[in-house]
């Protein structure tokens, strides 16, 4: 039978809480921006960033990421980048033909790319039409405190902008009195490291937008959905902030995302854009692969002037199929990442490893057959090097003449039929390579599906050490079980538990899905630490034990009963030997991790220990939690949209018991600590008991809302794009709100106790600032759960 057996008392051991760091603030964003005039917004730049190459139409996108990526201090393996985000799998074809084919997605690909190394990024507007001057002000204060400002279309050109959305660009400085920003992207003249000064865009359409052609620049067309898409380049928000969000995809979990992604991008129906100049439909994967080699084998004449007269062409010769077979490239360059990105998740994943290494080979042939392909027009990438070269020039008519020279003559090729039954023989073996690499990922998915042992854990599986009398799991030694990063022991300890079983499941994603990540209790009519614990109130730990493939059951122990203490301990043993540290839960929760003297004395990892090591257990805890493997897994679909439901419901809930909760709890918890005469009434035992608890709830408030933040990054992938876009804007404005508790360090408004020092109090001043604080979380709470009821709606 199934107990919960944690705690029965309301009273919390007291914890250690040491200055939170501050972090870098959420970049939310702002539905208007202040108004500022050049000579206004001060000059603000960034020094010392390493440019990046930038070449028109090679998955500028990911370049400018990865730049800011490493800018923060994280090391990007390319294919990793292209494979785990969706890049290495993805193919689109326009029958009619666009530049924008092969940048356009189904899906959030920046931000899939960002997540995976604990980032998010947002889309901010500047104001639309020709009127620059909002964006001024946006630039600064960005550049101001330090973070780096993604802007794909600003390019180094006459005026700024070229009218392409193919470029993206990050800006590092900022000259109101020049107009100009610097941007990387680019080799400034002489020097391929330096940053390139160009004019800030100031409008190109002849008439305010949305009447004129397009907003005063412009960024990629990230995601067609149908019946939603104007047809512009992007979101008319052009510039992208890129914040911390949390901890890095676990690797394994984001390789399992990418192969279930692969094989879905390869059969994803197509998407529409209703007007534009982009408009039309997008035919995906190996529907996209096929028409192109259809359509090249419907094409008839020989040589441009009959091809020109027989076929149906869009603006100008070729404007079809021509950068069809251009972007064929792009198709190279992703299938080679694939194949990199398969090799490194065949380690990761070993129970799929060999499928995963057959469908690498695939990859590779089809890279190659593409990169031929692309050759029949263009011949060769030092010359579509040098085109871009051309195409990049200042107004100078001859860098034009030369680009298009180039391209008429790629036109000529593509006009012989002899061309395009090459170019379709190669299209027909990519098509083959690319289904046989799929049938291998599908078996990958269909080994890790029936598999009954997981890969192994990162940080690794704990190993049993046994010797007479005695047996002990090891790898538990250093585990921090109370941190003020990690304040909920019972989460922590579930998920170190889990390790030995090969589960790794984060104590980030135990918070979230369980709901303790979205929770606030407040024990009422006096406070009591006991209010954040997992078990108090809503009981989050069984929502959490519900969550992953194993559970734990618990066992009440009866202090005073003999056989109640026979019954723990054969327990105890009998999990030890089998290599299963057990739960010890009290107050607080840690692990028995071995045992002595044929179980005589038990060994364990205790909670809030500042030492290394295993230590004897001195007191029979209050109950105990024992691994097994669940009869069935639990449906993961209906379990994060279940954790998205819960968190709506915590937050409308009134109370739990004696716990007032969710925003009634807010302004309870504001209310009285604005009411001067409540702590006026209390003795000094009361005074520092109410201290201690307002303190523990603030800290691990800030801890809860971090980790619902890094949840949400998680989980946005498991949703298709529409769904995902509310689970991530969710997720950066719970990082402004842990920010803003965090600011000012939370012991200088809500200290405990033990910190003040000689002559020092916790003032009214001081709870008040602590209630201006929670009344600005509450506010940005209430816009998060908006956010994530919006997913739910859009949810399929």
């Amino acid at each position: 039978m199934k107990t919960t057996f944690l705690p029965r008392a309301a009273a919390i051991l007291a914890v250690s809480f040491l200055c939170f760091l501050a972090s870098s603030p959420a970049h939310a964003e702002n539905a208007t921006m202040p108004s500022s005039t050049p000579s206004q917004a001060p000059k603000a730049s960034i020094a010392n960033v390493k440019n990046f190459e930038n070449i028109d139409s090679d998955l500028s996108h990911l370049k400018a990421i990865r730049c800011v990526l490493e800018y923060h201090g994280q090391t990007v393996d390319w294919d990793w980048l292209l494979g785990a985000s969706g890049e290495a799998f993805c193919y689109y074809y326009h029958p009619d033909g666009t530049h924008l084919t092969q940048f356009v997605h189904s899906w959030d690909i920046a931000n899939s790319a960002l997540s995976l190394y604990g980032y998010g990024g947002q889309w901010r507007a500047a104001s639309p039409g020709n009127d620059i001057a909002p964006a001024w002000s946006a630039l600064a204060s960005e550049l101001a405190a330090g973070r780096l400002i993604i802007a794909p279309g600003i390019m180094p050109y006459w005026n700024g902008i070229n009218s392409r959305c193919d470029h993206w660009y990050i800006v590092t400085g900022l000259d109101p009195a020049a107009g100009k920003v610097t941007i990387l992207g680019a080799p400034a003249p002489g020097s391929a490291d330096a940053p390139f000064e160009t004019p800030l865009p100031t409008g190109d359409a002849a008439q305010p937008y949305p009447q004129g052609p397009h907003p005063c620049w412009y960024g990629i067309l990230r995601q067609i959905e149908p019946g939603k898409n104007t047809g512009h380049y992007g979101p008319d928000k052009p510039m992208m902030t890129v914040a911390r969000l949390g901890p890095p995809m676990e690797p394994k979990s984001a390789a399992l995302a990418a192969l279930k992604r692969a094989v879905q991008l390869a059969h994803e129906p197509p998407v529409t854009a209703q007007t534009g100049w982009g408009k039309g439909t997008y035919l995906a994967g190996l529907a996209a692969l096929q028409r192109l080699h259809d359509d090249l084998l419907a094409a008839q004449g020989n040589g441009l002037d009959e091809y020109q007269q027989l076929n149906p062409t869009k603006d100008e010769p070729f404007a079809g199929l021509k950068p069809e077979i251009a972007n064929l490239r792009l198709l190279a360059a992703r299938r080679h990442a694939a194949a990199g990105f398969l090799k490194q998740a065949a380690q990761l994943l070993p129970d799929a490893q060999a499928s995963l290494l057959a469908a690498a080979e695939p990859y590779e042939q089809s890279a190659t057959h593409a990169q031929a392909a692309f050759d029949v027009c263009f011949k060769s990438e030092a010359d579509w090097l040098k085109n871009q070269a051309l195409e990049q020039g200042d107004q100078d008519a001859s860098h034009h003449i030369g680009w298009r020279n180039y391209h008429r003559q790629a036109a000529r090729l593509l006009a012989d039929p002899a061309n395009r039954k090459a170019l379709a023989d190669h299209l027909a073996a990519i098509l083959t390579a690319e289904k046989s690499a799929l049938t291998q990922i599908e078996k990958a998915l269909a080994d890790l599906n029936d598999s009954t042992t997981q890969p192994a854990a990162s940080p690794p599986v704990p190993k049993l050490s046994t010797e007479k009398h005695a047996a002990v799991i090891t790898g538990y030694e250093t585990l921090p079980i109370g941190t003020k990063e990690q304040q909920n022991t019972v989460m922590i300890s579930m998920s170190a538990a889990l390790r030995a079983v090969g589960q790794d499941v984060s104590y980030e994603y135990l918070m979230g899905v369980s709901g303790l990540a979205f929770r606030i209790q407040l024990f009422q009519p006096g406070w009591c630490p006991s209010s954040p614990h997992a078990h108090c109130g809503f009981n989050a730990q069984d929502a959490a034990n519900q969550a992953t493939a194993y559970e734990f059951v618990g066992f009440d122990i009866k202090k005073d009963d003999p056989a109640s203490i026979d019954q723990a301990r054969a327990k105890i043993l009998a999990s030890i030997d089998r290599g299963l540290p057990v739960l010890m839960g009290s107050e607080e929760t840690g692990l028995i991790v071995g045992y002595r003297y044929g179980g005589q004395r038990l060994v364990c990892r205790p909670p809030y220990t500042q030492d290394d090591g295993y230590v004897a257990m001195k007191d029979w805890p209050w109950g105990i939690g024992l691994l097994q493997k669940r009869t069935e897994s639990p449906d993961q679909p209906q379990l994060l949209r279940a954790s998205l439901q819960r968190a709506l419901d915590l937050s409308a809930a009134e109370n739990f018991g004696p716990y007032a909760a969710g925003f009634h709890a807010f302004d309870l918890w504001i209310t009285q600590l604005r009411d001067a005469d409540r702590f006026a009434a209390m003795d000094e035992t009361a005074f520092k008991a109410a201290m201690h608890a307002n303190a523990y709830i603030y800290y691990c408030l800030i801890d809860a809302r971090r980790c619902a933040a890094a949840y949400l990054t998680q989980i946005a992938g498991n949703f298709d794009a529409p769904a995902a876009a509310h689970l991530r804007a969710a997720a950066q404005t719970y990082t402004q709100l842990a920010d803003a508790l965090s600011q000012p360090c939370p012991t200088e408004i809500a200290p405990m106790p033990r910190m003040l020092q000689p002559g020092q109090a916790w003032t009214q001043e001081m709870r008040h600032r602590q209630a201006q604080i929670l009344a600005q979380a509450r506010d940005l709470d209430r816009q998060a759960l908006a956010e994530i009821q919006a997913a739910l709606a859009q949810a399929k």
